[in-house]
């Protein structure tokens, strides 16, 4: 159980849905036969190793901040040995990047096998490298998510869903940006001890939840902008399920006080993330 747990597994299971999802959907009207099926399903494991990796070998960079900021969800050092995470994120990154290899032979291009290799090295380089500058360790997680619309998409764009897919592009961008900056501020303790330089700790964390409440609000007028003059298609269920989480999560951003309020939000995020995911997804099966 401590090997699944490192593993994320809740979120690998959300990306596998997305990258698979969204290309079926697409693909429908045209049909989707077993060939197609087994590398839209292969495209999406290789994202989940990709994912997988990144998660193991931030744990095991990340221990004396873990330490601190989440003591009951260490693994790493505890019930599992560094040199065994090691191994696991070698293994990991290795297959993933034979499958991507394959996907990108199938494919006729280059992007998959680079993107996995781009991808791998910029997650190990994370927690030791990016983690200490003020920006670009968030930057490189929300750049990393908003990768997965394009990953899912990439083969099967088209003229009806170009806008839709950029537009999920900016949200995954935005959204996790704004996560990322949250956690910071709940993990400003053991970010110290770990001598990461978070917005939080250069900034302070006034200001970084100033920050916070305005990018808030601008993404959601961004999504509501989206709906009315960008998007060929709208849908007042998607429109729902991309503006409502988020003005539920927003409200309590102007009240926490403690790690364990921005916690929350973290969560409260998280739905609403979940929610745009849905929402563009019902957009997907409308438009194609």
């Amino acid at each position: 159980m401590n090997y699944l747990r490192i593993l994320r597994p809740i979120n690998l299971i959300i990306i596998g849905l997305t990258v698979l999802v969204l290309p079926l959907l697409t693909l429908l009207t045209v049909g989707v036969g077993w060939a197609a099926f087994f590398f839209i399903v292969l495209k999406a494991l290789n994202l989940i190793i990709i994912a997988a990796a990144g998660y193991v070998i931030n744990d095991y960079f990340d221990q004396k901040a873990g330490a601190i900021n989440k003591p009951d969800e260490q693994w790493v050092g505890t019930h599992i040995t560094g040199k065994r995470a090691i191994l696991m994120h070698t293994l990991l990154s290795s297959l993933a990047l034979i499958i991507s290899v394959f996907i990108s032979h199938h494919f006729q291009h280059h992007f998959y096998w680079i993107a996995t290799l781009v991808l791998t090295i910029l997650l190990l380089l994370y927690t030791p490298f990016f983690k200490r500058t003020m920006l670009m360790g968030n930057v490189l997680v929300a750049g990393v998510v908003a990768i997965i619309p394009w990953w899912a998409l990439m083969d099967c764009i088209n003229a009806t869903n170009e806008r839709l897919i950029w537009a999920m592009v900016f949200f995954s961008f935005c959204s996790n940006w704004m996560r990322e900056v949250i956690k910071d501020i709940q993990d400003v303790e053991g970010d110290r001890v770990g001598q990461y330089k978070s917005i939080a700790l250069i900034m302070g964390v006034s200001k970084a939840v100033e920050l916070v409440k305005w990018s808030w609000i601008f993404l959601l007028i961004c999504v509501w902008l989206c709906h009315q003059f960008i998007l060929e298609e709208s849908n007042r269920w998607s429109m729902l399920l991309m503006l409502l989480p988020g003005l539920v999560g927003w409200f309590p951003v102007w009240i926490a006080k403690n790690p364990e309020d921005y916690k929350r939000i973290a969560r409260l995020m998280k739905i609403w993330m979940i929610g745009a995911t849905i929402g563009f997804i019902l957009l997907f099966a409308q438009c194609r």
